[in-house]
């Protein structure tokens, strides 16, 4: 047994605490798109924003519904408005 000199440092305190990431919602803000938004892709032509969901956008094109992440597909010009 060894004997230690007691000490009052608590897990939570020696613990640190993550720091908090910048969130960059200015980029979604900027973006004004609602449903029945137009939208172009290369591949598929033009299309209507029908749903926008956390991370993702559904649009429907002439030959059907596709799914892109948003906003990154519209910021690195997958989709256009």
């Amino acid at each position: 047994f060894v004997d230690r000199p007691e000490t009052n440092v608590s897990i939570a305190n020696a613990i640190p605490e993550p720091e908090e990431e910048a969130v960059e919602e200015e980029a979604d803000e900027s973006l004004d798109i609602t449903k029945g938004t137009p939208v172009k892709h290369e591949k598929f032509g033009k299309g209507r924003v029908v749903t926008i969901n956390g991370d993702k956008i559904w649009v429907s094109f002439k030959d059907g519904y596709k799914t892109f992440r948003f906003p990154e597909d519209i910021e690195n010009g997958f989709l256009q408005l």
